[in-house]
């Protein structure tokens, strides 16, 4: 399941993730792509998506072997989703809608 955009964004630069990073991290987790069609789309090789993943994962202080990674920082995603406040990205997009639904 993807995450919404403005959550990951907000997230990656809570982490202080570099421009490759979060572009990697929003199509992981927010595109559910894997690193082939990360590459492929970011027009660079898997060395470097799994490169700049295994910082994505450093900055997380997640540092198990193999694809633990990846479970462990989507379960930290969907808890960090579920604690959020209500004054966040969540809020936000409501106030949206209500505004748009006002304007009709």
């Amino acid at each position: 399941m993807p995450f919404p955009h403005d959550f990951l964004t907000e997230i990656a630069r809570m982490q202080k993730l570099t421009d490759l990073e979060i572009a990697v991290f929003l199509l992981l987790f927010g595109q559910d792509k894997n690193k082939v069609q990360i590459a492929i789309e970011l027009d660079t090789t898997e060395s470097v998506v799994s490169t700049r993943l295994t910082g994505v994962y450093k900055k997380f202080g997640i540092n198990d072997p193999g694809p633990v990674k990846e479970r462990e920082l989507r379960r930290y995603l969907e808890e960090r989703q579920k604690r959020k406040p209500a004054s966040s990205w969540l809020a936000n997009r409501v106030r949206g809608r209500l505004r748009i639904c006002s304007e009709w």
